[in-house]
């Protein structure tokens, strides 16, 4: 499939892996993701986990509290890891 290039410039190969993001624009870009895109963002938040650990608990507020976003459980279990 190649590479992808997310709106807002992060760009994920087939793999997963980004090139060159930082953990903030990462954890938003994962945030504003739909489906299949947050599959493949998804290895890329596990591949800079240590990095995003300090930022989750912020980003976890632009989650609903009441939702069931996969995504936000993601966050949780990275950090409790």
């Amino acid at each position: 499939m190649g590479r992808v290039v997310f709106s807002s410039g992060l760009t994920v190969n087939s793999g997963g892996c980004t090139e060159d993001v930082s953990p903030a624009p990462l954890l938003e870009e994962f945030r504003q993701a739909r489906g299949r895109q947050r599959q493949r963002l998804l290895n890329a938040v596990l591949d800079q986990g240590r990095q995003l650990v300090a930022l989750i608990p912020t980003a976890l507020q632009a989650y609903d509290p009441e939702g069931d976003d996969w995504a936000a459980g993601s966050l949780i279990q990275l950090l409790m890891a």
